[in-house]
Parts: structure tokens; C-alpha cells; sequence
């Protein structure tokens, strides 16, 4: 039993709008609990054997009342409580995949402004966030379960995509070119900073790092201690770093340049690890507890960037030390020294065949064709204050060019709602989605966030403090952060909603909103192009902030995309009435 002091009432009665539903059991035992669930998911529903624990009610979250184990607060464990077997669920319903059966049941729900989620027939566990089901750790089965637009691709494929004339348009909107022979990895959550770490460790030459911050704590503390010793050893390390975010991390800052690490500063959006030129990654996970302890399911940072070995990592080397050039500050040394390797490299990738528009209608061949798989890809970037901004147009373009199917993933979700902007790329984007929906009958799919994201970061910090006043046992500061934490949730879901309830009034859009904080802005087209980037759809990202992206036609990747993207959506809450 939760008890309160005087102060903590009075507090709650004007911090909680809303009261828990009358006759809401307090205890429900694993037995108990499990008949609820079976109602509504029938045999879809996974229970444990050998499992005895008591399930308490949390008082304290008053718009959307949880149970959680008793004596355990473990995200995971409260996860692992009970299991869901979709491919039953979808038998049970008649669905014809997974975001069909989801469409349909959360179609049957109201949608609350006031806490900007979908109201419940039934209570349910702490770690669910706003799923009617446990989440779904592992795919049961084809992807096609999940989604029938990912059906396994067969016979022959007929894409402007794969096309020399085409790409060599792309070249110019995007202001790169196609190299081939990458090697593109996904990286999910934690294995980025795993990975990195591993990259430093085996440095011989230079570390380049770009991140919004960089910061040191428990987390962080074997990659501060790496980067520091590669330093002393006479390693080039160098971190460019958003001169906004970076203050939150002053003292880490002073700690590594006393090993001799050299630091820029500007609109530093877009990761980049790039080791001894040879190997290199790029996404937007910052060197930061909230995506090194990150698993996807555990309320910290989703997503995922990738690790690149080939061509491409020439390109990434050099829009890294072209952004160093317009950000150091005058004490910072340059990096011209590394100009001649670059083009010393970028001249043999030339000479063997690796990059170049006169190997376009080699790599491609004549229409139709299959989707290859020999790493071909473009690395572009976007740099600060409106210079080489062609993120957006690449987008667009490719958008455009789309037969079938257009999937984006984004923190942010903001355009102009009421009036048409020409200026903004984003409405400009949003227009050419909506018409290639309504006028093309091209399937558009966005993942973004809603109410259980939030405000990201901010809303994990409250969730740290929320947490941290729990195990001190201060009741008032739980009840006054978790507060803090409902209300900032639901003011930044109340900003996405507005844009995707107006996206979804064209016909075949759909939008979906992850149960954790959802960090991934990625683009697919037509299941042959896709774009793996670090840009929010907003403006200011489009305009001023340094992006990187990498856009592949590949079968490997295509693969790992959809294998990503799939699980995502099981995972996800559909927008479908207001």
C-alpha cells in the first residue's frame, strides 16, 4: 500500500486532473491478470509458467493507470511478464497482417486529447507503453505477417531507381555520386556504441567523431577512457560537437582536451565515427547513457546507424573534414593534411572501377533488373547555416520518382498545417508525399512518436529523476517529476498528432507511433532505394543544422531495413481517428 503525506495530497489534488476509475483493483494476482489479458487476446496471449508474482497498481500515474510488479521496477522483467504470439492474434482477428488487426482494434478506441493516447477496455503493465499486447521482442515467421507490403520480392523489378540516367539526376540534386563494393551494417541501439568502441580501441592514425554531444558518465566512462589514451599515443582525435547541446557537457569537454582530443563547435546534428579513413560510421546516436544503454524497449533512445566499410568512407572522411573547415575556431588546427589521402584515394576508387558516372550503366544494366547487391550507394551531407543544403531535395526527388511505396521514420513531425509555405521543405515534402498517396496510389508509412516518446531526451531525464526518487523513497518528488513527465509527453504528442491526423486525412497514408522514444530518420522508396540519414522533419533541420545521410540501392540493405522496420511496426500504436 502507497501512503502519503499530507503535503503530497494536497500537491496531487491539483497536479492530477483526472482520478483512477472506481473499483480499479489495487492488487491483481499473476493468475488474475492473465484472465484479463485473455479476453481481449484470446489464445495470442503467451503467459509463464512457474510465475507467482503480485501486480500493484501505481496510484501516482493518474491519466493512464499502470500495473506494476510488486518489489520490481525492471522494465524488461515487466516485459517478460507475458508474451504475444501475433501470427495467432491475426487468425483470431481475420486480419489479413498485423497493422491491419492493429488499425482495426485501435480504430474501436477513443482517442483522449487530455492525455493524448487511446483510451483502454482493460488495465495494463508497466512496459507496454501504449500497446494493447507485450512487446514483440523477436518476428514470428515471414515479414509479410506483420505487413503484407513486405512480401519477399521475387522475379523482376522494374524501378527508376535502377537506372544510370536517373541516378546521374540524383548525383546533381544531392551534390554526390554513387560509389559500389560497400559494406553497409545496421547498427541497433547499444551495438553502435559497442561497435565504435571497438573502431577506437584498434585506432592507429586519427579518430573523427561528430555528435550532438558527447558526454561522461557511467555509461560513457570505457569509451572517455579509450579516446583519452588514444590522445596521449599520438592518435588525431577530434570531436565536432552542437555548440548548444555540448554545454551540457562542459566538464567532459575539459577532461578530454587535457588528453590532447581537439574540439569544434556549431549546428552539429548528424553522427560520424570515421577510424584511421579506412572504416566509419554514420546515423544520430550520441555518445550518451540515453542511447549507449539503449535497447529499444527499455524507454531510453530507438535507433539504429550503420557501420560502413568501401568507397563510401572516402566520402564520409571528407565531408568530415569539410565540416571541421567551416566549424573550428581559430586556435583548433586545421585538417588540410588529410586533403592529399583523400584525393589520393578518391583518384584509385576511380581507377578501380569503385565510383564515377561512367560506370552507371554498367552497375545497372538495361530495365528490368533486380535489385543488386554489390553496395552501391551515396554518401551526402548537409552543412551549417545553409551551406550544401541538399538533403531535402534529395527526399523530394526521390519521392517523385516512387511507384509503390514511401516509409519514413522521424523524431519530429512539423510542417505548416493551415497554410503552404514555398519556402519550407518541409511542406514542400509533405506536399509531394500527399500527392503521390492520392493522385499516384503510392502507400505512404511514417513511424514517428506520440505520447510514450514525447520530448525524448527530456522526458527520459524525468524519468531518471522519477526513478531516483522512488529508491530514496520521497514521495512528493516522484508524484512532482512523474507530473512533469506526463505533461511534457503529452504537450510535444499534442504538436505530432496535429500533423498526423491532417497527414492521414489523404487516403493511403497511414502513421504509427513507437511505445518507446522512436530517434530513427530513415527513408525507404519503392523497397530498392533506401536512405539511411540523421535530418528531423522540420525546417530548421532541413536548413541549418549538419545532417549526413546515405541513400543504397542494395539488396542487403533492403533486407536489413524491412527485417528493422517490420519489428518496429509490431511495436507501434496506428493513427487512426481523433
Amino acid at each position: 500500500m502507497i501512503v502519503r503525506s499530507a503535503a503530497t495530497t494536497l500537491a496531487l489534488s491539483f497536479l492530477a486532473p483526472f482520478a483512477l476509475a472506481e473499483g480499479t483493483p489495487k492488487e491483481m494476482s499473476y493468475s488474475q491478470i492473465s484472465s484479463v489479458f485473455e479476453r481481449e487476446l484470446g489464445d495470442a496471449l503467451v503467459t509463464r509458467n512457474g510465475i507467482t508474482p503480485v501486480f500493484h497498481l501505481d496510484e501516482r500515474t493518474s491519466q493512464r493507470p499502470i500495473y506494476r510488479l510488486v518489489g520490481n521496477d525492471d522494465t524488461g522483467v515487466h516485459q517478460a511478464a507475458f508474451g504475444f504470439n501475433y501470427p495467432r492474434y491475426i487468425t483470431r482477428t481475420g486480419a489479413q497482417d498485423l497493422l491491419e488487426a492493429k488499425i482495426e482494434y485501435y480504430g474501436k478506441q477513443k482517442f483522449q486529447s487530455a492525455s493524448q493516447d487511446y483510451s483502454r477496455p482493460y488495465p495494463y503493465l508497466y512496459g507496454w507503453g501504449s500497446l494493447f499486447h507485450p512487446p514483440v521482442r523477436k518476428l514470428q515467421g515471414p515479414l509479410e505477417l506483420v505487413t503484407r507490403d513486405f512480401k519477399k520480392q521475387t522475379g523482376k523489378i522494374y524501378s527508376p531507381f535502377l537506372s544510370a540516367s536517373v541516378q546521374k539526376s540524383l548525383d546533381s540534386v544531392s551534390q554526390s555520386e554513387l560509389t559500389i563494393g560497400n559494406r553497409v551494417t545496421f547498427l541497433h541501439n547499444s551495438n553502435a556504441s559497442v561497435k565504435a568502441l571497438e573502431m577506437v580501441k584498434n585506432a592507429t592514425r586519427s579518430i573523427l567523431i561528430a555528435a550532438i554531444m558527447v558526454d561522461c558518465d557511467v555509461s560513457t566512462e570505457n569509451m572517455i577512457v579509450a579516446l583519452e589514451n588514444k590522445a596521449r599515443q599520438g592518435v588525431d582525435v577530434r570531436i565536432a560537437v552542437d555548440k548548444y547541446f555540448g554545454l551540457l557537457a562542459k566538464k567532459c569537454e575539459k577532461r578530454l582536451k587535457l588528453a590532447g582530443v581537439k574540439f569544434a563547435k556549431d549546428i552539429v546534428h548528424g553522427t560520424i565515427w570515421v577510424v584511421d579513413g579506412e572504416q566509419a560510421i554514420i546515423g544520430t546516436q550520441s555518445m550518451m547513457r540515453d542511447f549507449v544503454q539503449a535497447d529499444g524497449f527499455n524507454f531510453l533512445s530507438r535507433d539504429t546507424d550503420v557501420h560502413v566499410e568501401g568507397p563510401a568512407v572516402t566520402d564520409i572522411l571528407r565531408e568530415y573534414v569539410s565540416l571541421w573547415g567551416e566549424i573550428r575556431s581559430e586556435d583548433a588546427p586545421s585538417m588540410t593534411s588529410y586533403l592529399p589521402t583523400i584525393k589520393s584515394r578518391y583518384s584509385q576508387e576511380v581507377q578501380a572501377g569503385k565510383r564515377g558516372q561512367k560506370k552507371y550503366n554498367e552497375w545497372f544494366g538495361a530495365q528490368p533488373s533486380v535489385l543488386p547487391n554489390t553496395g552501391i550507394c551515396r554518401v551526402f551531407a548537409q552543412h551549417p547555416k545553409g551551406k550544401k543544403t541538399a538533403y531535402a531535395d534529395l527526399i523530394k526527388a526521390s519521392a517523385r520518382l516512387s511507384k509503390n511505396q514511401i516509409r519514413f521514420s522521424t523524431t519530429k513531425f512539423l510542417y505548416n498545417v493551415d497554410q503552404f509555405d514555398p519556402e519550407s521543405p518541409s511542406d514542400n515534402i509533405i506536399r509531394e508525399l500527399k500527392r503521390k498517396a492520392f493522385v499516384d496510389g503510392v502507400r505512404v508509412d511514417m513511424i514517428g512518436n506520440g505520447v510514450d516518446g514525447g520530448n525524448g531526451e527530456l522526458n527520459m531525464d524525468l524519468k531518471r529523476r522519477i526513478q531516483k526518487a522512488r529508491d530514496e523513497d520521497k514521495g512528493f518528488q516522484e508524484d512532482v517529476f512523474r507530473y512533469l513527465d506526463e505533461a511534457v509527453a503529452e504537450a510535444d504528442a499534442k504538436k505530432s498528432y496535429l500533423r498526423m491526423f491532417d497527414f492521414i486525412k489523404t487516403p493511403g497514408i497511414r502513421a504509427w507511433t513507437y511505445f518507446n522514444f522512436y530517434h530513427l530518420k530513415h527513408w525507404n522508396f519503392d523497397r530498392v532505394a533506401t536512405l539511411i540519414g540523421s535530418v528531423n522533419f522540420d525546417d530548421k533541420s532541413f536548413n541549418k543544422r549538419f545532417e549526413i545521410g546515405m541513400q543504397c540501392m542494395d539488396r542487403s540493405v533492403q533486407d536489413q531495413y524491412e527485417s528493422m522496420t517490420a519489428l518496429d511496426l509490431a511495436n507501434s500504436i496506428p493513427v487512426v481517428n481523433q
